[in-house]
């Protein structure tokens, strides 16, 4: 049998390949709006990459304060028309009346209030969602009233508009809340895991004190009373503990109501604003990075702060269930006392403060946004082709074509003997950028472990090289193991193509 390696595929390799040359986004806010956060931090990065690729990339959002409304970042080009809340309804008109920048694919960001663009942009297209918004975070920006209605649209109204459009979000667990809660169908459901800038690395040592650092908008839904309450009460049990929160945010004033009532300015700061330098230094130091959000779509905080050696603390809500992995790389909690009990055993007990931090590390290590900018531009091309007439548009044929779990786009349900050094297993699902191994021998590996496996086909024999990024416990009870790939062989995509098509041959 003749043997195929697998050829590494940059993300400038696929451009080349690809006859998409323009992309429009549409955005909320710029990153250098002062309420920016993590979805302007991802639209940056990924528009950076592109750019960088060779593509043209133009990203359409709402004015900032002192900044031009026509402007270049890193490769990409800006406009900012409109204010804060007027940008989505200007969005639309300028749609309908064709004044959007002209593009191959369109990509916009759906950040709470959606931009309805399978309304005015006829061709193709891709969603990037988060995570669902909920009265929580409408709550965050407008009065209750507006912001019970508003969440009734994003979760009602809107989605009805885009049953045929790609959506993109950072993780598994924000993928079951995109398809329960908007009845998203899961065949256009990709999940691509943020990266983490190559800037969060270990260096240097641990406060001499147990210092808690927490970052992010300063906003209700984040919960930073929780996160101050939790630490004044860690101090009965450890009393050189010491808090700082970085950001800005309207939940400001209320936060330093409670470091009065508390009397606690002497261990707690409110550090505002913070460089670059700073936020780095932050993470190196403290001995846990924390979150008490109550919605997220990934949490990059965390893994920033895992990329530099430092373990986290995390409300378990969809998002932060995938950037930490629970008694590996930190905990989960679902209490304010359950909180408060995972500080004592992070700053008490510094072995496994020790084994916690390493497995954050060795997490974060695997995530990188060449790699994102790369997987969500292949589903972009995906898009595209299929709009074109390219290629044909794979939809569930469920005797035939099954699309599954929400991790890849056109993952297909498949039953083939893998071989994984001399142990046995079988393959159960397969897409373009990823697998599912589950187990025939006993054999075990940890998230971040990089596996060579050999695949029998009919052609011959398919070498697949990946990381595994998850364990999945599957119905009959075997655990599966989630693979990344790092590289693509030359014919993956066309025995997806014949899986999908001829489901008697395998």
């Amino acid at each position: 049998m003749t043997k195929e390696k697998f050829e590494p595929v940059s993300l400038k390799d696929l451009v080349e390949q690809s006859s998409i040359r323009k992309i429009t986004i549409v955005a909320w806010r710029d990153l250098e709006d002062v309420t920016a956060g993590g979805s302007e931090i991802h639209a940056h990065e990924i528009a950076k990459r592109w750019a960088e690729a060779g593509l043209e990339v133009t990203m359409r959002t709402a004015s900032t304060d002192n900044n031009d409304s026509v402007g270049m970042r890193d490769g990409y080009k800006i406009i900012r028309k409109s204010s804060k809340y007027s940008v989505f309804g200007q969005t639309v008109i300028d749609g309908l009346i064709g004044r959007m920048p002209e593009a191959d694919v369109l990509v916009e960001i759906w950040n709470g209030m959606p931009f309805l663009s399978p309304i005015w942009s006829k061709g193709p297209r891709v969603v990037i969602l988060h995570h669902v918004h909920e009265k929580a975070l409408w709550r965050s920006v407008l009065p209750i009233g507006l912001a019970d209605v508003g969440a009734y649209f994003e979760k009602k109204v809107a989605p009805k508009f885009y049953r045929n459009t790609r959506v993109i979000t950072p993780s598994t667990s924000s993928a079951d809340e995109v398809i329960d809660l908007l009845g998203w169908p899961d065949y256009h459901v990709n999940v691509v895991h943020p990266g983490v800038n190559s800037r969060f690395r270990p260096q240097g040592q641990k406060s001499e004190y147990p210092l808690i650092f927490a970052v992010g908008r300063l906003v209700e839904v984040k919960r930073y009373d929780w996160v101050i309450n939790a630490v004044n009460q860690l101090r009965k049990r450890v009393p050189n503990a010491q808090l700082v929160i970085a950001g800005e945010g309207a939940a400001k004033p209320d936060l330093y109501k409670l470091i009065d009532e508390l009397d606690a300015s002497s261990w707690c700061k409110l550090a505002g604003k913070i460089s670059d330098s700073q936020l780095v230094s932050y993470y190196r130091r403290a001995w846990a990075v924390v979150s008490a959000s109550m919605r997220e779509g990934w949490g990059m905080t965390l893994t920033e702060a895992g990329a530099c050696g430092t373990l986290s603390v995390a409300s378990r809500i969809p998002g932060h269930m995938d950037a930490v992995v629970d008694g590996e790389t930190g905990f989960l909690f679902d209490t304010l006392e359950q909180f408060v009990e995972c500080l004592v055993q992070v700053t008490t007990d510094r072995e496994l403060s020790k084994q916690l931090s390493v497995g954050a590390l060795r997490h974060s290590s695997q995530l990188t946004w060449d790699a994102a900018a790369t997987r969500a531009f292949q589903i972009l091309d995906r898009t595209y082709r299929e709009s074109t007439g390219q290629i044909e548009l794979l939809l569930p044929k469920y005797n035939k074509l099954k699309i599954i779990n929400r991790r890849s786009a056109d993952r297909v349900f498949v039953d083939l003997p893998i071989k994984i050094n001399d142990k046995k297993g079988k393959l159960v699902d397969l897409s373009t950028t990823g697998a599912l191994i589950s187990q025939i021998d006993s054999f075990w590996y940890e998230c971040g472990d990089v596996i060579d496996a050999e695949i029998d086909i009919d052609s011959g024999v398919l070498d697949i090289e990946g990381t595994v990024v998850r364990h999945i416990k599957q119905e009959n009870g075997v655990i599966g193991f989630g693979v990344w790939f790092s590289s693509q062989p030359k014919s993956l995509q066309e025995l997806l193509l014949k899986l999908s098509s001829d489901n008697d041959s395998y």
